[in-house]
């Protein structure tokens, strides 16, 4: 029984290698002829890639030779082409900066109309603020004005009555003779005590204004040529003998509208710049006309700074209209800048 069985397990065992051989041999057999396949199927590859680029070096050489071709019209036709192209670009262009003017010129004109306005519309409420302030006015009985153009405007004429009325100023120096000295007349007329000296170098508007309006004998007119003298880094019109005439002499007011002050394009009106801070009195008032103006901004600004170099504080402000007015006013003076 053993041998019996010794026997069958021989046999399978030899079965098991028979299989386990002839598995080993047709694998193989197949890596044989997968080995061939891809053989074949590389060299297929290798002929085909061969092919194709040969086929490419002759489509290079014909690019080549036709790009030569092309090359030998650039400079004729191409020429021709850049040409007209830059003529169309500078069409363009031109085209481009025309409508831009065209834009810009209307959008400048828009905003004119529109500060012009808005100007007018100002000055119209100021001179409506001013008829109300001056209504039961003690002294400004003859309220005749012609504010506006080359004269002071509503907003100066404002803001000088309220200086008047509420400051009382006893020493007044006006520079430039007009709307303005209607003003300073009648209230140099109600009050003797006090001075009030009108600089102008037109002997010709001086006679027509004395005809106008009387001045009081508290009132004096200093009649000063202009001449251009150095000042800073250009040349400004000024009065003629102005700080020796002024000499020794204090203010609590001064009003700014002369000499001229379209003649510089950086500085205007500069004659007081000679004797700030000397001529001011502790407590004071000064107006400038025109202040929409370059020159007479740049005058107002080395005002403020002489003011501030000698330690004086002050308080300033803008009042718009058709012409801008700027007031400074000393510490116990700063109620009128916010009038």
């Amino acid at each position: 029984m053993m041998r019996q069985l010794a026997t069958q397990h021989a046999e399978q065992t030899e079965l098991q290698w028979q299989a386990q051989a002839a598995i080993e041999k047709a694998v193989v057999e197949q890596h044989a002829a997968a080995r061939e396949t891809f053989a074949l199927f590389a060299q297929t590859i290798g002929q085909d890639m061969a092919e194709q680029n040969r086929a490419l070096v002759e489509q290079s050489q014909a690019l080549a030779g036709q790009l030569q071709a092309i090359a030998a019209l650039v400079p004729a036709e191409g020429e021709q082409i850049r040409s007209a192209l830059q003529q169309q670009s500078a069409q363009a262009l031109t085209s481009q900066e025309s409508m831009r003017f065209q834009t810009d010129k209307k959008l400048n004109t828009l905003l004119d109309t529109t500060h012009r306005t808005l100007a007018s519309t100002r000055e119209n409420n100021w001179a409506h603020v001013f008829h109300d302030t001056i209504r039961q006015s003690t002294w400004f009985t003859a309220p005749t004005l012609s504010p506006g153009g080359w004269a002071v405007g509503y907003p100066y004429c404002y803001l000088l009555y309220r200086a008047l009325e509420q400051a009382k100023p006893q020493d007044i120096l006006e520079l430039g003779l007009g709307q303005s000295t209607r003003i300073l007349s009648q209230f140099a007329a109600a009050h003797p005590e006090m001075r009030h000296c009108v600089i102008e170098h037109d002997p010709v508007w001086m006679d027509f204004c004395a005809k106008e309006f009387h001045l009081p004998a508290n009132s004096t007119l200093v009649q000063l040529d202009l001449e251009t003298k150095p000042f800073m880094d250009t040349e400004v019109l000024q009065y003629k003998g102005f700080a020796e005439k002024m000499a020794g002499r204090k203010f609590d007011l001064i009003s700014i509208d002369a000499p001229l002050g379209t003649t510089n394009e950086k500085y205007s009106r500069v004659d007081v710049l000679q004797l700030i801070p000397d001529c001011l009195k502790e407590d004071f008032v000064i107006l400038v006309d025109d202040y929409h103006r370059e020159p007479e901004k740049q005058m107002a600004e080395l005002l403020l700074e002489t003011l501030k170099k000698a330690g004086i504080p002050v308080a300033s402000r803008c009042y718009f209209g058709n012409k801008n007015t700027f007031i400074i006013v000393s510490e116990s003076r700063k109620f009128l800048h916010t009038i």
